[in-house]
């Protein structure tokens, strides 16, 4: 029987000690309640498949409430041991666990009771390896009536491992039809069994001597072949035992959930995804926390760490808007009240006095004179944020002097400016610059981090300053001291160099606030011969990008470019043929690159911006010239990449393939429509040709070119015709997937040949009352109508 990591954490505890707390904080100043724990736990060594780790607990180990927890995750089956030492009755309303990742383990400490939890990782006790060869030496039925079924075998392994751990267990015969039928004595088999300690004598497999060792290891087999049938094929788990699939038992043991916030369900791979991006993360919550819960989570934070009040705070201030809270809104007017504000007014009030980077770097004592030179011109509110902000004396007398009245501006000016934004001077060819310049500014993490660059610029000469990689280059010292000089030279390159990373990852590559913006996550599949085996084996290769290449060669709606770049491979054939020398892994014409056969891109993470550029760009092999296709694009308002996430690809599996069916035939369409174009071409020409050369033999009668004609143009029809009805199935298969939506907000247009002409841009204004499309043309800024699609 499976049964969720929920069951058993440390039971809470009075601890007047100061220990608790300083054990705590030197793992990490960021504490999570131990829901949120169990979702960063879900990122933990997840290796090379991408994944989020999907919790069970181990019910023949540690699953009766002790302090000893065996925990495995359904998808890669990696484990971890978990021992508790609980110190109590805990003093906060949870558990506030500030934890320590590294390679094989995680500690975490409570802060509040100091109840400890410490998780060994451990590889799967079956190798994936061992049951990737059980697996494909067991057939489906459809070609092999007569051998073993892959989950009726694993069926049989459970009962088998079950009746081993109990007392006078029996020999299993290996000539009986039960097991000729059900497992099979091949290579792959005996291997499981020595794996198990079994021997085999006589033709009969004969259990291991039941030492705690022995059935341990016999209980995590068990285990992970209960968790392979749970994920595969669960309704078989009504004959070995009923999994029960959800984290969610954790919440009615250690809190309450807020009841205008739907239940979410962390057994849910895209809602744990969604999770893991969650705002009240930062707080160590999860979204559906109560007000209780989440106040009393932001107190401890900035109680351990003052320096992150601001940010914590824009965080409630979310949340409060999101769900209405009165709770909340008094919370926050509370904090407000002892000077602790959003960042955003924050940054606002030190701008009014043209101090930027929140005074950062800048003594009281000159701040002082800086606020009391401005003061005419700027607010008073803004004074008393900075002045409870820095909580200095100087500053609060300040706040008792008398005021002049300040100037006020010119209202219809400002109104002009928010309403009638400023083209840009073309400096020669500079148009795609100013057109990209207009689009960025509209971006807003961009545009503050670039007002406000002294809190990010890299700062190349500070002790402990790293290289890091950017598109596969090491960035040097002196590379970073160039970029911050000509970061508009080369905008994106030089933003990415120039700033700081947000957060470094393992595999040195920084995610910095412009990767994060633009960048979208995504693995080739891939398959190569295994020379060990001799079989084909599946290979992820990660495959980020910011921008998603789309090659327009015809007319086409913009779904299909999209559908073509993701889906490289030809769909799995819907029966396989006894032929020995088919592979393990079929498919048709893949694309083959440095020895490997790439197939399907799935992506794995998302970014909030998606850009899409139309390569128009040809190359035109007989008269060896680029030119610029014009083909029509339609351009939808919204699109949605759902079917293309890797978290969705087992749920819809069956869809997935049907519609790569459909899109492998609308692509022959289009290379139908293709050669068409090129017989319309090559007649035209010969008809050139023919007319040219008086008297000569190959003459084409004017009616059979007519005929000809006729027959291409009807053949283009009936191709049109089907990719149509192509388009029209993958569009219903499609019409629930419509989670992962992104709204159209800028158009780049470029008018004129491939080496020549000019660029503007239009964007979509949605902070004006009505909605409205704007044209950046250079300094020249108009309002335009509905922008055609």
């Amino acid at each position: 029987m499976l049964t969720p990591v929920t069951d058993s954490w440390p039971s809470p505890a009075n601890f007047d000690d100061i220990e608790p707390l300083i054990n705590a904080i030197s793992l990490s100043t960021r504490g999570t309640t131990p829901q949120r724990w169990i979702i960063d736990m879900s990122s933990h060594e997840i290796g090379l498949n991408p994944h989020n780790h999907i919790f069970y607990i181990n019910p023949n180990e540690g699953a009766d409430g002790g302090d000893f927890l065996n925990i495995s995750c359904q998808i890669c089956f990696k484990q971890y041991d978990v021992n508790i030492s609980s110190k109590g009755v805990c003093s906060g309303l949870s558990h506030h666990l500030h934890s320590k990742f590294e390679e094989d383990s995680v500690l975490a400490i409570c802060c509040h009771c100091g109840s400890t939890i410490n998780a060994t990782m451990e590889q799967p006790t079956i190798p994936p390896s061992m049951l990737y060869r059980i697996r494909t030496a067991r057939k489906p039925k459809a070609m092999h009536a007569n051998t073993p079924q892959f989950h009726d075998t694993v069926d049989v392994l459970i009962k088998i491992l079950r009746k081993a751990v109990e007392p006078g267990s029996d020999s299993i015969n290996t000539q009986s039809n039960t097991f000729k039928n059900k497992i099979g004595l091949d290579e792959p088999c005996k291997e499981f069994f020595k794996l198990a300690k079994f021997s085999l004598i006589d033709q009969r497999f004969y259990a291991p001597d039941q030492t705690p060792e022995n059935i341990q290891l016999l209980n995590r087999c068990r285990f992970q072949l209960e968790l392979l049938l749970h994920q595969e094929n669960p309704s078989l788990l009504s004959v070995t035992g009923k999994c029960i699939e959800t984290h969610n038992i954790i919440r009615s043991l250690l809190d309450e959930r807020h009841p205008n916030e739907p239940a979410i369900d962390l057994s849910n791979r895209a809602t744990l995804m969604a999770e893991l991006q969650s705002p009240l993360g930062k707080l160590g919550c999860i979204t559906d926390m109560s007000d209780d819960i989440v106040i009393d989570a932001f107190l401890t934070h900035i109680s351990h760490d003052m320096a992150s009040a601001h940010q914590l705070m824009d965080v409630l201030v979310e949340t409060q808007k999101r769900r209405k809270s009165e709770k909340l809104d008094i919370e926050i007017a509370c904090r407000r009240s002892e000077g602790i504000v959003t960042t955003s007014e924050l940054r606002s009030a030190y701008m009014d006095f043209d101090i930027p980077n929140f005074g950062d770097g800048i003594s009281n004592e000159v701040l002082l004179s800086l606020l009391r030179a401005s003061r005419e011109s700027a607010s008073a509110e803004s004074l008393k944020i900075i002045a409870k902000a820095r909580d200095d004396s100087s500053i609060n007398r300040l706040l008792e002097e008398p005021l002049e009245e300040p100037m006020t501006g010119d209202p219809i000016l400002d109104l002009y400016y928010a309403q009638n934004p400023v083209g840009l001077s073309n400096i020669g060819n500079t148009c795609y610059l100013n057109s990209l310049l207009q689009y960025i500014y509209t971006i807003k993490d961009i545009r503050e981090a670039v007002m406000n660059m002294e809190a990010f610029v890299e700062n190349e000469d500070a002790e402990g300053w790293e290289e890091k990689v950017i598109d596969g280059r090491n960035l040097s010292r002196q590379d970073v001291a160039e970029a911050k000089e000509k970061t508009m030279s080369i905008l994106m390159y030089r933003l990415n160099a120039a700033f700081q990373p947000v957060m470094s990852e393992r595999s040195n590559k920084p995610v910095d606030r412009f990767n994060s913006l633009f960048y979208v996550k995504a693995v080739r599949k891939t398959t190569e011969l295994d020379n060990s085996t001799g079989k084909q084996v599946e290979r992820l290769i990660p495959e980020d990008f910011s921008t998603l290449l789309l090659n327009v060669k015809e007319p086409v709606v913009m779904e299909e470019l999209i559908d073509d770049y993701f889906d490289t491979s030809e769909p799995e054939p819907e029966e396989h043929s006894d032929d020995s020398s088919t592979t393990e892994i079929s498919h048709s014409n893949p694309t083959t690159i440095d020895g490997l056969q790439h197939r399907d891109i799935t992506v794995t993470e998302l970014p909030p911006i998606l850009q899409i550029h139309l390569m128009r760009t040809q190359f035109d092999r007989k008269g060896n010239t680029s030119y610029k296709s014009n083909a029509t694009v339609a351009i939808p308002k919204r699109i949605y990449m759902d079917q293309y996430l890797e978290s969705d690809q087992e749920a819809n599996a069956n869809r997935i393939k049907r519609m790569k069916i459909w899109k492998r035939d609308r692509r022959e369409c289009r290379k139908a429509l293709e050669v068409i174009n090129q017989k319309r071409e090559n007649l035209a020409l010969d008809q050139a040709d023919a007319n040219a050369e008086a008297g000569s033999d190959i003459t084409i009668p004017p009616n059979d070119s007519n005929v000809i004609r006729s027959g291409l143009d009807n053949e283009e029809t009936v191709q049109l015709s089907k990719i149509s009805s192509l388009t029209a199935k993958i569009g219903e298969e499609t019409a629930d997937l419509n989670q992962a939506e992104y709204k159209i907000h800028a158009v780049f247009h470029h008018e004129g040949g491939a080496d020549f002409g000019h660029y503007w841009v239009y964007i979509l204004d949605e902070a004006s009352e009505e909605p409205r499309w704007l044209k950046y043309s250079d300094d020249f800024v108009s309002e335009v109508g509905i922008l055609s699609t």
